[in-house]
């Protein structure tokens, strides 16, 4: 009588042990695991450091990376290794289910008393604020994602301790190279948005807490004026008008109480996200176009 046994023996591969007469053969069945659905989304490498009261959280406790399955189909982890300057390996039995994030956090701890959700695992080291190289290996030492990021132009600037991540340009990015600075953006949220889309939720995002800036009318048919009451942060105004997935639509240097014409710039109807950028601070509220 024959008897076989299969064994798991790695993420990548399955072995078939058969005992003949005695004598154990093995046979080897590798079966590769597909990663191409599996992309990093997030990546908080400067967050500001946060004051409540007489206790302080220092940024880099705040640090993490989001991965995101943009996928139909689970991926297995087992097996994947982060290590450059920040070191993680996935443990064994772990899988990425359709559609879902895996947020791995400098301390889980203070992750948890910050964003109010448990991190999916704690990384050791941190993160370069100056810019690092992001590797991401399989069990059998294949580089899966491997890439350096920059806070330089023509990077986004903003993730460099302004308190936004660096976030991709697309929810999905099934094309596109993270070592290509056109694969991302900074956040719309300040502080970023760790499991989820980085979408901006409520009526108003304030984000510069400025309440001597105004945007109107809102809702807007074809035109709109910025005014800032505060005449010593209105020297050098920078006007970036985003589609609500995040597309930066407008970018436009202005001076203070002058018009932005939103029909010729070829602008549809809808909600935009309209962040203004100054010297002193920077807002972020929504902007509803109705023609």
């Amino acid at each position: 009588m024959m008897k076989s046994l299969q064994i798991r023996h790695s993420a990548m591969s399955r072995n078939l042990l058969f005992l003949i007469g005695g004598l154990l053969l093995i046979s080897y069945k590798t079966t590769a695991v597909d990663y191409s659905n599996l992309k990093i989304t997030e990546i908080h490498y400067h967050p500001m450091d946060v004051i409540n009261g007489a206790d302080t959280t220092e940024g880099k406790d705040l640090e993490f990376i989001e991965f995101k399955n943009i996928g139909d189909t689970a991926i297995e982890l087992t097996g994947l290794v982060l290590d450059s300057a920040i070191s993680y390996t996935f443990s064994n039995n772990v899988s990425l289910g359709p559609n879902k994030f895996w947020v791995i956090a400098s301390k889980p701890s203070k992750f948890l008393a910050f964003y109010g959700m448990e991190s999916s695992g704690n990384f050791s080291g941190n993160l370069s604020n100056s810019g690092e190289e992001i590797l991401l290996t399989d069990a059998e030492d294949n580089e899966v994602i491997h890439f350096t990021y920059d806070d330089n132009s023509p990077w986004p600037e903003e993730p460099d301790g302004d308190g936004y991540s660096l976030v991709s340009k697309e929810y999905n990015p099934n094309t596109g190279n993270p070592a290509d600075y056109n694969y991302w953006r900074a956040s719309l949220n300040i502080n970023g948005s760790p499991f989820s889309d980085d979408v901006v939720s409520g009526v108003n995002v304030i984000e510069g807490l400025n309440s001597s800036v105004y945007i109107y009318p809102n809702p807007a048919q074809d035109n709109i004026i910025v005014k800032i009451d505060n005449e010593t942060a209105a020297n050098n105004i920078l006007v970036k008008i985003y589609s609500i997935s995040g597309s930066l639509i407008i970018q436009q240097h202005i001076i203070n109480n002058e018009n932005i014409n939103l029909v010729q710039e070829g602008i549809q109807s809808g909600m935009y996200i309209i962040r203004i950028e100054t010297d002193k601070f920077i807002e972020t509220k929504r902007l509803i176009l109705s023609k």
